[in-house]
Protein backbone atom coordinates (compact mmCIF):
# COMPACT_ATOMS: atom_id res chain seq x y z
CA UNK A 1 0.00 0.00 0.00
CA UNK A 2 1.01 3.80 -0.53
CA UNK A 3 1.24 6.27 1.80
CA UNK A 4 2.77 9.67 2.10
CA UNK A 5 2.39 12.82 3.57
CA UNK A 6 4.09 16.27 3.74
CA UNK A 7 5.89 17.36 7.38
CA UNK A 8 6.46 21.29 7.92
CA UNK A 9 9.36 20.99 9.68
CA UNK A 10 10.55 24.75 11.18
CA UNK A 11 14.10 24.91 10.91
CA UNK A 12 16.21 27.51 13.32
CA UNK A 13 18.97 29.20 11.03
CA UNK A 14 20.97 32.15 11.45
CA UNK A 15 23.35 32.65 9.21
CA UNK A 16 26.23 35.18 8.72
CA UNK A 17 29.31 35.36 6.74
CA UNK A 18 31.66 38.11 5.13
CA UNK A 19 33.24 38.35 2.08
CA UNK A 20 35.03 40.91 0.18
CA UNK A 21 32.91 41.71 -2.66
CA UNK A 22 32.91 44.26 -4.79
CA UNK A 23 29.11 44.91 -4.26
CA UNK A 24 28.64 47.67 -2.46
CA UNK A 25 27.51 47.57 1.13
CA UNK A 26 26.89 48.55 4.60
CA UNK A 27 29.02 47.16 7.72
CA UNK A 28 25.82 47.96 10.22
CA UNK A 29 24.61 44.56 12.13
CA UNK A 30 21.23 45.48 11.53
CA UNK A 31 22.32 44.50 7.52
CA UNK A 32 23.72 41.29 8.22
CA UNK A 33 22.10 38.30 6.16
CA UNK A 34 20.41 35.80 8.42
CA UNK A 35 18.15 32.75 7.75
CA UNK A 36 15.26 31.20 8.54
CA UNK A 37 14.82 27.32 7.11
CA UNK A 38 11.91 25.37 6.95
CA UNK A 39 12.18 21.64 5.76
CA UNK A 40 8.91 20.62 3.47
CA UNK A 41 7.35 17.48 2.51
CA UNK A 42 8.60 14.30 4.05
CA UNK A 43 11.26 11.66 4.53
CA UNK A 44 21.07 12.15 10.38
CA UNK A 45 17.75 10.12 9.73
CA UNK A 46 14.62 11.62 8.20
CA UNK A 47 14.41 15.15 9.43
CA UNK A 48 10.63 14.91 11.47
CA UNK A 49 10.99 17.41 13.94
CA UNK A 50 9.76 21.21 13.32
CA UNK A 51 12.72 22.89 13.09
CA UNK A 52 16.47 22.06 11.60
CA UNK A 53 17.96 20.23 14.28
CA UNK A 54 20.99 21.82 15.84
CA UNK A 55 23.21 18.06 15.31
CA UNK A 56 22.37 17.63 12.03
CA UNK A 57 25.84 19.04 10.63
CA UNK A 58 26.50 22.09 8.21
CA UNK A 59 24.67 23.08 5.48
CA UNK A 60 26.09 24.57 1.76
CA UNK A 61 23.97 28.46 0.42
CA UNK A 62 24.54 30.02 -2.60
CA UNK A 63 23.26 33.73 -3.28
CA UNK A 64 23.31 35.35 -6.66
CA UNK A 65 23.25 38.95 -6.93
CA UNK A 66 21.22 40.57 -9.68
CA UNK A 67 21.52 44.53 -9.87
CA UNK A 68 19.28 47.30 -10.25
CA UNK A 69 15.45 46.54 -10.63
CA UNK A 70 16.27 43.46 -12.32
CA UNK A 71 14.59 40.39 -11.27
CA UNK A 72 15.39 36.30 -10.65
CA UNK A 73 12.92 35.12 -13.51
CA UNK A 74 14.47 37.79 -16.49
CA UNK A 75 17.66 38.27 -15.05
CA UNK A 76 19.25 35.41 -13.92
CA UNK A 77 21.97 34.60 -16.59
CA UNK A 78 23.76 37.46 -16.21
CA UNK A 79 23.78 37.67 -12.20
CA UNK A 80 26.81 37.58 -9.98
CA UNK A 81 27.99 34.96 -7.15
CA UNK A 82 27.49 36.60 -4.19
CA UNK A 83 27.44 33.71 -1.11
CA UNK A 84 29.92 31.45 -1.62
CA UNK A 85 33.09 33.67 -3.73
CA UNK A 86 36.04 32.80 -2.56
CA UNK A 87 38.00 35.58 -0.89
CA UNK A 88 41.66 34.44 -1.04
CA UNK A 89 40.97 32.14 1.82
CA UNK A 90 38.32 30.54 0.73
CA UNK A 91 37.05 30.77 3.88
CA UNK A 92 34.07 32.06 2.63
CA UNK A 93 33.28 28.93 0.30
CA UNK A 94 33.53 28.86 -3.36
CA UNK A 95 31.96 28.79 -6.56
CA UNK A 96 30.80 24.77 -6.71
CA UNK A 97 30.70 24.33 -2.59
CA UNK A 98 28.69 27.54 -1.60
CA UNK A 99 29.33 28.82 1.98
CA UNK A 100 29.41 26.35 4.79
CA UNK A 101 27.04 27.36 8.00
CA UNK A 102 27.20 25.30 11.13
CA UNK A 103 25.91 25.84 14.34
CA UNK A 104 26.87 28.21 17.03
CA UNK A 105 26.52 26.55 20.45
CA UNK A 106 27.77 29.83 22.20
CA UNK A 107 25.54 32.14 20.03
CA UNK A 108 22.66 29.65 19.28
CA UNK A 109 22.65 30.92 15.75
CA UNK A 110 23.67 29.00 12.50
CA UNK A 111 26.44 31.08 10.88
CA UNK A 112 29.12 30.83 8.11
CA UNK A 113 32.76 31.72 9.81
CA UNK A 114 32.20 35.22 7.72
CA UNK A 115 29.49 37.96 7.54
CA UNK A 116 27.39 38.77 4.76
CA UNK A 117 25.47 41.75 4.38
CA UNK A 118 23.01 43.33 2.05
CA UNK A 119 23.62 45.35 -0.71
CA UNK A 120 22.73 48.69 -1.04
CA UNK A 121 20.50 48.16 -4.17
CA UNK A 122 19.70 45.64 -6.07
CA UNK A 123 18.09 42.10 -4.55
CA UNK A 124 19.64 38.60 -3.91
CA UNK A 125 18.63 35.33 -4.64
CA UNK A 126 19.48 32.10 -2.24
CA UNK A 127 19.41 28.57 -2.24
CA UNK A 128 20.48 25.95 -0.14
CA UNK A 129 21.39 21.94 0.05
CA UNK A 130 22.31 19.66 3.17
CA UNK A 131 24.96 18.11 3.96
CA UNK A 132 27.96 19.81 2.89
CA UNK A 133 29.78 16.01 2.25
CA UNK A 134 27.53 15.86 -0.85
CA UNK A 135 30.30 14.71 -3.64
CA UNK A 136 31.15 17.68 -6.04
CA UNK A 137 27.73 19.93 -5.87
CA UNK A 138 27.75 22.11 -8.06
CA UNK A 139 25.52 25.05 -9.48
CA UNK A 140 24.74 25.50 -13.27
CA UNK A 141 24.16 28.78 -13.39
CA UNK A 142 22.57 28.53 -17.57
CA UNK A 143 20.26 26.50 -16.47
CA UNK A 144 19.69 27.08 -12.98
CA UNK A 145 20.24 23.53 -11.78
CA UNK A 146 21.92 22.01 -9.00
CA UNK A 147 23.70 18.80 -8.73
CA UNK A 148 25.91 16.18 -6.73
CA UNK A 149 28.27 13.41 -8.56
CA UNK A 150 27.34 10.72 -6.32
CA UNK A 151 25.35 10.31 -3.33
CA UNK A 152 26.21 6.73 -1.28
CA UNK A 153 23.26 6.08 1.20
CA UNK A 154 24.68 4.02 4.39
CA UNK A 155 23.47 0.00 4.60
CA UNK A 156 23.70 1.09 8.04
CA UNK A 157 20.28 2.38 9.33
CA UNK A 158 20.98 4.62 12.40
CA UNK A 159 24.10 6.37 10.27
CA UNK A 160 21.79 7.34 7.43
CA UNK A 161 21.07 11.02 6.77
CA UNK A 162 18.95 13.13 4.73
CA UNK A 163 19.82 15.01 1.18
CA UNK A 164 17.80 18.37 1.35
CA UNK A 165 17.79 21.06 -1.71
CA UNK A 166 16.01 24.25 -1.19
CA UNK A 167 13.67 25.94 -3.82
CA UNK A 168 14.62 29.66 -4.96
CA UNK A 169 14.18 32.39 -2.15
CA UNK A 170 13.86 34.88 -5.05
CA UNK A 171 14.63 38.64 -5.24
CA UNK A 172 15.45 39.34 -1.50
CA UNK A 173 16.37 42.73 0.09
CA UNK A 174 17.06 43.81 3.41
CA UNK A 175 13.08 45.59 3.17
CA UNK A 176 11.68 41.89 1.94
CA UNK A 177 9.45 39.95 3.93
CA UNK A 178 11.72 38.83 6.95
CA UNK A 179 10.96 35.58 9.36
CA UNK A 180 11.52 35.86 12.98
CA UNK A 181 12.83 32.59 14.11
CA UNK A 182 11.07 30.38 16.58
CA UNK A 183 11.40 30.02 20.36
CA UNK A 184 12.45 26.60 21.60
CA UNK A 185 15.32 23.95 22.25
CA UNK A 186 17.83 24.16 19.85
CA UNK A 187 16.32 27.08 18.29
CA UNK A 188 16.88 30.85 18.27
CA UNK A 189 15.78 33.68 20.67
CA UNK A 190 13.54 34.80 18.71
CA UNK A 191 15.67 38.54 17.89
CA UNK A 192 16.99 37.60 14.97
CA UNK A 193 15.22 37.71 11.80
CA UNK A 194 15.65 35.65 7.92
CA UNK A 195 14.91 35.10 4.23
CA UNK A 196 12.95 32.25 4.61
CA UNK A 197 14.71 28.77 3.15
CA UNK A 198 12.26 26.38 2.16
CA UNK A 199 13.62 22.79 1.85
CA UNK A 200 12.32 19.91 0.42
CA UNK A 201 13.38 16.67 0.70
CA UNK A 202 14.87 13.94 -2.57
CA UNK A 203 15.46 11.07 -1.15
CA UNK A 204 12.60 8.34 0.02
CA UNK A 205 11.11 7.14 2.88
CA UNK A 206 9.80 3.40 3.68
CA UNK A 207 8.46 2.48 7.23
CA UNK A 208 6.61 -0.48 8.49
CA UNK A 209 3.58 -1.18 10.82
CA UNK A 210 1.48 -4.00 11.38
CA UNK A 211 -1.83 -5.86 12.84
CA UNK A 212 -3.09 -8.99 13.26
CA UNK A 213 -5.73 -10.04 10.48
CA UNK A 214 -9.09 -9.30 11.88
CA UNK A 215 -9.83 -13.02 12.21
CA UNK A 216 -7.11 -13.31 14.75
CA UNK A 217 -8.96 -10.52 17.31
CA UNK A 218 -9.70 -12.24 20.50
CA UNK A 219 -8.78 -15.73 19.25
CA UNK A 220 -6.12 -16.02 22.43
CA UNK A 221 -2.87 -15.42 19.52
CA UNK A 222 -0.50 -12.12 19.63
CA UNK A 223 2.39 -12.00 17.35
CA UNK A 224 5.92 -10.25 17.86
CA UNK A 225 8.16 -9.02 14.59
CA UNK A 226 11.84 -10.20 15.13
CA UNK A 227 13.20 -8.47 12.18
CA UNK A 228 12.16 -6.93 9.06
CA UNK A 229 15.37 -7.11 6.29
CA UNK A 230 14.74 -4.65 2.72
CA UNK A 231 16.42 -5.15 -0.33
CA UNK A 232 16.84 -2.73 -2.62
CA UNK A 233 19.02 -1.67 -5.87
CA UNK A 234 21.98 0.85 -5.19
CA UNK A 235 23.51 2.95 -2.59
CA UNK A 236 25.28 5.43 -4.99
CA UNK A 237 23.60 7.64 -7.11
CA UNK A 238 23.72 11.04 -8.69
CA UNK A 239 21.12 13.54 -8.76
CA UNK A 240 20.06 16.92 -10.63
CA UNK A 241 17.66 19.45 -9.70
CA UNK A 242 16.46 22.48 -10.43
CA UNK A 243 15.63 24.22 -7.04
CA UNK A 244 11.65 23.63 -6.30
CA UNK A 245 10.98 21.58 -8.93
CA UNK A 246 11.36 17.27 -8.47
CA UNK A 247 14.54 15.78 -8.17
CA UNK A 248 16.07 13.51 -10.78
CA UNK A 249 18.35 10.45 -9.51
CA UNK A 250 20.35 8.43 -11.47
CA UNK A 251 18.83 4.64 -11.80
CA UNK A 252 20.58 2.77 -8.63
CA UNK A 253 21.76 -0.94 -9.90
CA UNK A 254 23.49 -2.49 -7.36
CA UNK A 255 21.30 -4.72 -4.84
CA UNK A 256 22.02 -3.29 -0.78
CA UNK A 257 20.00 -4.70 1.98
CA UNK A 258 18.70 -2.64 4.98
CA UNK A 259 17.74 -4.36 8.52
CA UNK A 260 15.21 -1.99 9.97
CA UNK A 261 15.18 -3.77 13.62
CA UNK A 262 19.07 -3.64 14.34
CA UNK A 263 20.69 -3.28 17.96
CA UNK A 264 20.16 0.54 17.47
CA UNK A 265 16.22 -0.11 16.42
CA UNK A 266 15.40 -3.12 18.44
CA UNK A 267 11.60 -2.03 19.81
CA UNK A 268 12.16 -6.00 21.44
CA UNK A 269 11.00 -5.41 24.53
CA UNK A 270 7.94 -7.31 25.54
CA UNK A 271 6.46 -6.58 28.58
CA UNK A 272 3.02 -7.26 27.68
CA UNK A 273 -0.08 -5.64 25.94
CA UNK A 274 0.44 -3.93 22.67
CA UNK A 275 4.31 -2.58 22.25
CA UNK A 276 5.56 -1.32 19.14
CA UNK A 277 6.44 -5.09 17.32
CA UNK A 278 4.27 -6.81 19.55
CA UNK A 279 0.66 -7.17 18.37
CA UNK A 280 -2.26 -8.01 20.41
CA UNK A 281 -5.64 -6.71 19.53
CA UNK A 282 -4.43 -3.47 17.21
CA UNK A 283 -2.22 -2.67 15.09
CA UNK A 284 1.13 -1.47 15.81
CA UNK A 285 3.40 1.54 15.76
CA UNK A 286 5.89 2.47 13.33
CA UNK A 287 8.11 -0.82 13.38
CA UNK A 288 11.99 0.00 14.24
CA UNK A 289 13.75 2.69 11.95
CA UNK A 290 12.60 4.93 9.25
CA UNK A 291 14.52 3.22 6.29
CA UNK A 292 15.54 5.93 3.71
CA UNK A 293 16.36 4.43 0.05
CA UNK A 294 17.49 6.37 -2.85
CA UNK A 295 14.20 6.75 -5.40
CA UNK A 296 14.20 4.58 -8.77
CA UNK A 297 12.28 4.26 -11.70
CA UNK A 298 10.69 0.74 -11.13
CA UNK A 299 10.65 -2.16 -9.15
CA UNK A 300 12.68 -4.99 -9.87
CA UNK A 301 11.44 -8.47 -9.10
CA UNK A 302 8.75 -10.64 -8.54
CA UNK A 303 7.56 -13.21 -6.24
CA UNK A 304 9.20 -16.60 -7.22
CA UNK A 305 12.47 -15.08 -7.90
CA UNK A 306 15.46 -13.85 -6.59
CA UNK A 307 15.91 -10.48 -8.08
CA UNK A 308 16.04 -7.20 -6.09
CA UNK A 309 13.52 -5.09 -4.27
CA UNK A 310 12.07 -7.05 -1.72
CA UNK A 311 12.04 -7.28 1.82
CA UNK A 312 11.87 -10.40 4.49
CA UNK A 313 9.11 -10.45 7.95
CA UNK A 314 10.76 -12.66 10.39
CA UNK A 315 7.78 -13.16 13.39
CA UNK A 316 7.04 -15.50 15.74
CA UNK A 317 3.30 -16.31 17.02
CA UNK A 318 2.55 -16.57 21.22
CA UNK A 319 -0.42 -17.98 22.79
CA UNK A 320 -1.52 -15.09 24.95
CA UNK A 321 -2.88 -16.21 28.09
CA UNK A 322 0.59 -18.26 29.15
CA UNK A 323 3.01 -16.48 26.20
CA UNK A 324 4.09 -19.98 24.95
CA UNK A 325 6.04 -19.87 21.94
CA UNK A 326 4.68 -21.74 18.83
CA UNK A 327 7.04 -20.91 16.57
CA UNK A 328 9.14 -18.69 14.30
CA UNK A 329 8.38 -18.09 10.65
CA UNK A 330 10.12 -15.88 7.71
CA UNK A 331 8.27 -14.58 4.87
CA UNK A 332 9.66 -12.71 1.72
CA UNK A 333 8.32 -10.12 -0.40
CA UNK A 334 8.60 -8.34 -3.83
CA UNK A 335 7.68 -4.74 -3.57
CA UNK A 336 7.22 -5.18 -7.36
CA UNK A 337 4.29 -7.48 -6.34
CA UNK A 338 0.94 -5.82 -6.21
CA UNK A 339 -0.97 -7.67 -3.62
CA UNK A 340 2.70 -6.44 -1.54
CA UNK A 341 2.45 -2.62 -3.18
CA UNK A 342 0.27 -0.76 -5.32
CA UNK A 343 2.95 1.87 -6.50
CA UNK A 344 5.62 0.91 -9.10
CA UNK A 345 8.41 2.75 -7.93
CA UNK A 346 9.61 5.29 -5.08
CA UNK A 347 9.33 8.42 -5.74
CA UNK A 348 11.62 11.78 -4.06
CA UNK A 349 10.34 13.15 -1.52
CA UNK A 350 7.38 10.72 -0.24
CA UNK A 351 7.30 8.50 2.68
CA UNK A 352 5.83 4.88 2.14
CA UNK A 353 4.11 3.36 5.05
CA UNK A 354 3.65 -0.60 4.36
CA UNK A 355 1.23 -1.97 6.56
CA UNK A 356 1.63 -5.76 7.31
CA UNK A 357 -1.25 -7.85 8.36
CA UNK A 358 -0.58 -11.06 9.82
CA UNK A 359 -3.03 -13.95 9.41
CA UNK A 360 -2.83 -17.69 10.60
CA UNK A 361 -3.59 -20.72 9.87
CA UNK A 362 -7.09 -21.65 10.56
CA UNK A 363 -7.61 -25.21 11.76
CA UNK A 364 -10.06 -27.74 10.23
CA UNK A 365 -11.13 -30.69 10.56
CA UNK A 366 -12.18 -33.32 7.68
CA UNK A 367 -13.60 -36.05 9.39
CA UNK A 368 -14.39 -39.08 7.38
CA UNK A 369 -15.21 -42.85 8.39
CA UNK A 370 -13.15 -45.91 6.80
CA UNK A 371 -14.69 -48.47 4.97
CA UNK A 372 -15.56 -52.11 7.71
CA UNK A 373 -12.58 -54.27 7.43
CA UNK A 374 -14.08 -58.34 7.20
CA UNK A 375 -12.80 -60.41 9.68
CA UNK A 376 -12.21 -64.39 9.31
CA UNK A 377 -15.58 -65.69 8.71
CA UNK A 378 -17.42 -68.24 11.42
CA UNK A 379 -19.44 -71.36 10.45
CA UNK A 380 -22.25 -71.86 12.35
CA UNK A 381 -24.12 -75.26 11.87
CA UNK A 382 -27.81 -74.87 12.95
CA UNK A 383 -29.43 -78.16 13.75
CA UNK A 384 -32.83 -79.31 12.93
CA UNK A 385 -33.80 -80.66 15.80
CA UNK A 386 -32.44 -77.77 17.82
CA UNK A 387 -34.65 -76.18 20.66
CA UNK A 388 -37.49 -74.19 20.22
CA UNK A 389 -37.96 -70.68 21.28
CA UNK A 390 -41.47 -70.07 22.32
Amino acid sequence: MKKYFILAAAAVVTLAACSKNSIETTSQESRVINFNAVTGMATKAAITDNYFPTDAGNFGVYAYYVEGSGNWTDDFASSTLYMGTANGSGAAGDANQGATVEYNSTLKIWNPSQIYYWPLQGSLTFFAYYPTTLTTPQFDLSEKQFSIGSYTISTTVAEQKEVLVSSFAENQTSNTTQYTFGVGEGQNSGDKRGVQIQFQHTLSQVVFTAAADATVFGRGYSFKINDITVGARGTSAGMSVVPGATPNWTDPTTLATFDILSSDFPNSNVTGGVAANWLGNSQSSQIGSALLVIPNTNFIGGEGTEDDDYFTVTYTLYRTSDALNMGTKTVKLWFKDNSTSPVANWEPGKKYTYRLTIGLEQIYFAPEVGNWTDATAQGVNVPGNGTPIN
